[in-house]
């Protein structure tokens, strides 16, 4: 389904950029359009302000990198050294500051950079307090504008990296063993571009 610049598409398993790009191709190949115009690779676009909108909805967690983790707390403090939730983030950042210290000899630095960790922010669901996932989002959007080893997955369950931005909605078509009925595909993925339009995800 194409709406201006938009696509969906329906994937049934797993469906990488490749096999997106070879798909297109071979629509272009049997549309009869010259090869010369319709060649194209896909490549990550990020815009700040459709993602902005995502976080704003809430967030569910949040992985760093120990170094990005480190950049991000200092980042946020210098911005809003009151803000009384980073108070916990802070006694992290300084616990890896200490155990990583300068007064470590050569070898323990040396070793200490072979070390692979990562720091996960997030709940368990069972609070009720609504504004977990907001000050989440509002910590996400310091981490998506200052890090570049991160991975945040929204109340919605899109998923942003430094360098991808995926949406997932999961829909129920009709269909039996053999075929998936095309009425009902194309319903739902409509029912899925207009939502994702409404959560900001297309350019306007």
């Amino acid at each position: 389904m194409i709406e201006g610049n938009n696509v969906g598409y329906v994937a049934d398993g797993h469906t990488n950029d490749g096999q997106i790009t070879a798909l297109f191709h071979r629509f272009f190949k049997e549309r009869q359009f010259n090869d010369d115009v319709t060649q194209f690779a896909l490549a990550p676009k990020p815009n700040h302000d459709q993602i902005k909108k995502l976080l704003k909805n809430g967030v569910k967690s949040i992985d760093l990198g120990v170094t990005s983790f480190a950049a991000s707390v200092e980042q946020l403090s210098s911005a809003g050294s009151e803000a009384a939730w980073l108070a916990p983030l802070r006694v992290v950042g300084d616990a890896f500051k200490n155990a990583l210290g300068k007064d470590r000899t050569a070898e323990e630095r040396e070793a200490a950079s072979e070390i692979e960790a990562s720091i996960h922010l997030g709940y368990d669901g069972r609070s009720a307090n609504h504004l977990i996932p907001i000050i989440l989002g509002q910590l996400a959007e310091g981490v998506e504008k200052n890090s570049t080893d991160f991975k945040i997955v929204t109340k919605d369950d899109a998923v942003i990296t430094h360098d991808k931005l995926i949406i997932k909605t999961e829909v129920s078509i009709d269909g039996d063993d053999v075929a998936s009925d095309p009425h009902s595909a194309f319903s739902a993925l409509r029912g899925a571009l207009k939502n994702w339009k409404v959560a900001g995800v297309f350019d306007q």
